[in-house]
């Protein structure tokens, strides 16, 4: 008796102690409770074995209704398996999302794994949820006849092909959309830590989206909550990169190197590893023939812009930086060797700091078969980022002229004409000349590659005119390329002015050679004819309106206006001209004959 009660206080202090042991370990947070690291083989056995055993012992009182393969059935639990339960288990002929495979413990993939079940375990699971995990119980309370109605559909995932699947979840839209496809293969992804079993995970891409991204939504519409519908990078302060200056080719290489994980992303992996080839495409064409204009730049002063500008013309020989413009802005546009180098002239500064700085980390990642950045980026310092991320985001953005056709096809042709006699020829008349009393301008005497800016620029309201908003607002983006590419083609057409030519040779001194004492610049420097050639996007001034140019920069004077015209250097020059330079700029400008296209 006496040994006994000693053997069981034995292990009663043994087992005391060994929970008192427990319970410091624990209180002393050395326990990693951190989901980066798969579980052991141990801990998976334990869980798996746990979850498989309750599993069967709650769903054995439960009992599959005899209508479980009812096509109506079938088809209502797709539809929220599509938008709710594919974000973590995937879908039929795709991978799992990272954000899923990132979970401890990660969600099975369900076309692989259903079979495992019987019809009541996949009952109780669905209605239940799994506690410890991202499984959540069946939101409605009791609804058994919802929950039998997503097991008769996920009885059909093992045999179902992606074909079938969007046939049956996606939603037909009546706007233009960029299809998922159904001739696309899938894509082995990179991610260095995997659960095992090794076979009941997809690592694939392209996978099934989070909220529905690949499969009902339209990819643009999650693009632009960080990109901005035009691209630009502004609804996230140049967090996010600018996207009009780029290349198609560039785009595309780029979300196809985030989905397989060969650039690094927390954002946009999972974004891109839900996209088809086909969407990256449509994307990338999406967004490169948006508006090419710059994103997002902050102040610098000129000795900062004059070191990052001897940072991108000649580098850092001492250090082994080369110059930045040695590969950017070299306007090649063939990439057969996988060589992709991003144009940087108006991308976002912060975006540019803090991409120099992944690289000079290791942690950016790259985009084609080699990038030097990783290498090159260890030689700056974070002053020659700043000076250098400043100075490239200051540059004006080459233009995107490529993107506007030659010609137009002589239906669109019939369609714009129509288009220009509803609604420009009442202002800017017949010819598209305008008048000479400086309501409206001359448009034949610009480019189309401006005028396609313009348009866009009154649609979006980033110019203010409250009738132009009026007129384009009703202009697709088709519409908008179309009158852009016949009103640039047209040959200038000159009004009959009468001005004073004392006036004109006054504006003619300031306009050649500016004021230095003021730090007002030639206007010539943008807006000469050497210059017109190599700077598209500026408006040409030859020819036009003289009240209309007068009354412009007054406009641009004007205190609310210098306020919202954010990049544009024109508010800030007309603040500083009396009204008789202004009088005198337009007269000299009006009295020349429009620049040659």
């Amino acid at each position: 008796m006496a040994m006994r009660k000693s053997i069981a206080l034995y292990f009663g202090a043994a087992g005391l102690a060994a929970a008192v042991i427990g319970g410091l370990v624990l209180y002393s947070g050395v326990v990693n409770i951190g989901a980066r690291a798969p579980h052991t083989a141990l801990t998976t056995a334990v869980l798996h074995t746990a979850f498989e055993r309750s599993v069967a012992n709650h769903a054995s009182r439960l009992t599959a209704p005899d209508d479980l393969d009812a096509p109506g059935r079938i088809a209502l639990g797709a539809q929220t398996y599509d938008q709710v339960c594919a974000n973590c288990h995937g879908t039929p002929g795709m991978g799992q999302n990272p954000i899923a495979l990132s979970m401890r413990p990660s969600p099975q993939y369900l076309p692989a794994v259903v079979g495992q079940f019987t019809d009541p375990e996949l009952a109780w699971i669905v209605e239940n949820g799994v506690r410890f995990s991202a499984m959540p119980a069946w939101p409605a309370e009791g609804r058994t006849d919802e929950t039998w109605s997503m097991v008769a559909f996920l009885r059909q995932l093992p045999d179902m092909t992606a074909a079938a699947y969007q046939d049956m979840t996606q939603t037909k839209l009546d706007v233009a959309a960029m299809p998922l496809g159904t001739d696309f293969a899938t894509t082995d992804t990179d991610m260095p830590r995997r659960s095992s079993p090794a076979d009941e995970y997809a690592w694939q891409v392209p996978a099934a989206g989070f909220g529905g991204i690949s499969h009902s939504d339209i990819p643009v519409a999650r693009c632009a909550t960080c990109h901005g519908s035009d691209g630009r990078g502004l609804v996230t302060g140049g967090e996010a990169p600018n996207l009009t200056i780029q290349t198609p080719e560039y785009l595309h290489a780029s979300l196809q190197a985030y989905a397989t994980g060969q650039r690094h992303s927390g954002f946009m992996q999972p974004q891109a590893a839900t996209l088809t080839d086909d969407q990256m495409s449509a994307l990338a064409d999406y967004f490169t023939q948006t508006p090419r204009a710059s994103g997002v730049t902050g102040p610098a002063s000129d000795e900062l812009l004059a070191q990052g500008r001897d940072i991108a013309l000649n580098g850092i020989p001492e250090r082994n930086v080369p110059a930045c413009l040695s590969c950017h802005e070299r306007g090649a546009d063939n990439h057969d060797n996988g060589l992709y180098f991003p144009t940087l002239y108006g991308q976002s500064e912060t975006y540019l700091k803090r991409q120099l700085a992944a690289f000079a980390t290791g942690n950016r990642g790259e985009t084609g078969i080699y990038n030097p950045m990783h290498a090159e980026a260890h030689g700056l310092t974070p002053q020659n980022m700043e000076a250098v991320s400043a100075y490239l985001a200051a540059q004006i953005p080459t233009t995107q002229a490529a993107v506007l056709p030659a010609a137009i096809e002589d239906t669109a042709l019939t369609q714009t004409k129509a288009l220009i006699a509803e609604t420009c020829v009442t202002c800017h008349g017949a010819n598209l000349a305008g008048n000479t009393t400086g309501n409206v301008p001359n448009l034949t005497l610009q480019t189309s590659p401006y005028l396609y800016e313009t348009l866009h620029a009154f649609r979006d309201n980033a110019r203010h005119a409250e009738q132009m908003l009026q007129m384009t607002r009703r202009l697709t983006n088709e519409d908008i390329t179309n009158l852009a590419s016949y009103v640039g083609s047209l040959q200038p057409v000159a009004q009959q002015q009468t001005l004073e030519a004392a006036a004109v040779a006054r504006g003619e001194t300031l306009a050649m050679a500016g004021d230095p004492a003021r730090d007002l610049p030639a206007c010539t420097t943008c807006h000469g004819a050497n210059t017109a050639e190599k700077l598209p996007l500026f408006a040409r001034l030859n020819g036009q309106s003289a009240d209309y140019l007068e009354r412009r920069l007054r406009d641009l004077s004007e205190a609310n206006l210098r306020k919202e015209m954010g990049l544009n250097p024109m508010p800030a020059i007309a603040v500083k001209l009396s009204d008789a330079e202004r009088a005198d700029l337009a007269a000299y400008f009006a009295s020349l004959p429009p620049l040659p296209k």
